[in-house]
Parts: C-alpha cells; sequence; structure tokens
C-alpha cells in the first residue's frame, strides 16, 4: 500500500475533492478486512469482515481524518462500536427472548413481570443485592411488585410516611435500572 497514495487522497478529501473517498475506500479496503478479521477473531457464529468494514464506512462517510494513522485509528473504533451493539443486542434477545422487558414502572405484581420477561431469577438476584445495600427499599419493591401493595398500604406495613415510600420506590428503581444495565453491559 503507497503511504503517499493514501496521503494525498486524504488531502483530497480534506478539500472535498469529488470521488476521493470511494478511492480512498478502496484503496485501503483490503487493510481494513484485516482489521475486522482480527475484531472478529473469536466471535461466535458467521460474521463477515467486509459487512463490518462497510458499516464502518457507513458510520464515517463524509469525515475527514488527519493521517493514515487516524483513518485506520477512526475505523477500528467503528467497527469496535458495530460489534459492541451487535453483542449488546444479542445479550438483550437472549436474556428477555426477543420480548420486551417489563419497566418497574409497569411492574404491579409477580405475574405482570414473568409474563413480560423479566424473569423471576433476575428480580431475585437484583432484589438480594438490593437488600444487602438498601434493606427497606427491598422491601418497597417486594411489596408493591410482588405484593401489588399501594404506598399508602406499603408506608402501614412498613410503619413510615408515604412519601418515603415513594421516595424508596424512586430510589430502587435507580439502582435496580443501573445494575440491570451493568449485567447487560457484560
Amino acid at each position: 500500500m503507497d503511504e503517499r497514495s493514501i496521503t494525498r487522497l486524504l488531502r483530497g478529501l480534506e478539500a472535498g475533492e469529488p470521488a476521493v473517498e470511494e478511492q480512498l475506500f478502496a484503496m485501503v479496503y483490503s487493510e481494513l478486512r484485516s482489521i475486522a478479521r482480527h475484531g472478529l477473531a473469536g466471535e461466535r457464529g458467521e460474521r463477515d469482515s467486509g459487512e463490518l468494514v462497510h458499516g464502518a464506512y457507513e458510520r464515517l462517510a463524509g469525515k475527514a481524518f488527519k493521517n493514515r494513522r487516524h483513518l485506520f485509528f477512526a475505523y477500528a473504533r467503528a467497527m469496535r462500536q458495530i460489534l459492541v451493539e451487535r453483542a449488546r443486542r444479542e445479550r438483550a434477545l437472549k436474556r428477555g427472548g426477543g420480548r420486551p422487558l417489563v419497566s418497574l414502572d409497569e411492574a404491579t405484581d409477580r405475574t405482570t413481570l414473568l409474563r413480560n420477561g423479566l424473569d423471576a431469577v433476575d428480580l431475585d438476584g437484583v432484589l438480594d443485592r438490593l437488600s444487602e445495600v438498601a434493606p427497606r427499599e427491598a422491601e418497597v419493591v417486594v411489596l408493591r411488585c410482588l405484593g401489588g401493595l399501594s404506598d399508602s398500604v406499603i408506608a402501614e406495613v412498613l410503619g413510615v410516611d408515604p412519601r418515603t415510600v415513594r421516595r424508596d420506590w424512586m430510589n430502587a428503581r435507580e439502582r435496580l435500572k443501573d445494575w440491570l444495565s451493568e449485567e447487560d453491559a457484560h
């Protein structure tokens, strides 16, 4: 690969010369495929490195690059982002089987939770974690989600003000959303 030609094309791209972007892409395509194959190493299932390169090209279309290194770094980063997005989608499908997960706002009883895809194992795990960090918040979640109780009844059961129950509910929801997001990211 002729670095001077790449540099010339990068300057032309920066100057807005027509058709330079396609020429540059054609010139670096095989090297980008090599980067893509490396990025795909160890991936489960068949992935096409060409598809990954073209996806990165679509994201970077119209962008200018300072130099060859910047060009390849930008493509590698774009390909990595595509791979991460794919993995997150696949994980979400595995986790919820393609069904929408119930929001904690919608959760009023165990049947609703299970019907909408947040399974009992997930809920149990995060509730155990919540119990260790904020026991009363965990009790509010259990009473509200699994018991179907209103804030006023929960307040009576726990011997606190209904505003405290609402605050605990809001705090618990935020913690649970964060934890479930962390699990999805891993």
